[in-house]
């Protein structure tokens, strides 16, 4: 017994099948990458070098606006872009060494002022 299906549901599950994007590999290890770096040692000890002690707990300071925001309202920005303006992405080889630098190559922004310089490097690119 065949069952019969409203027009609208059909044409809504070709739509639906329709728009299904294609896997992305490098779109899928790029993002695998930045998961990976947020559980890097050196970022940890990015966030440990920028709290401010003798304030609540998770206080840290802006290194642009030298204001002191909670844990949930900054960055941790790399110093040098990781996919350099001007030049794109180049190999995973160099991707993944300006991902994970050391902690002298990180900085703690707040998000207005991540925003900022986020926005400065996406217009020389």
């Amino acid at each position: 017994m065949k069952r019969k299906v409203k027009k609208s549901v059909k044409k809504f599950i070709e739509k639906k099948v329709k728009k299904k994007k294609e896997f992305n590999l490098k779109g899928y290890i790029f993002g695998s990458l930045r998961k990976i770096w947020r559980w890097y040692p050196e970022r940890r000890l990015a966030l440990k070098l920028a709290e401010v002690m003798g304030t609540t707990k998770d206080s840290y300071n802006c290194r642009e606006c030298d204001n002191v925001f909670p844990r949930k309202l900054v960055h941790v920005d790399h110093v040098d872009p990781v996919i350099e303006p001007g030049k794109g992405f180049i190999s995973w080889d160099v991707y993944i060494e300006r991902l994970f630098v050391k902690a002298d190559r990180l900085q703690i922004l707040c998000k207005g002022c991540h925003k900022g310089k986020t926005q400065i490097e996406n217009k020389r690119r």
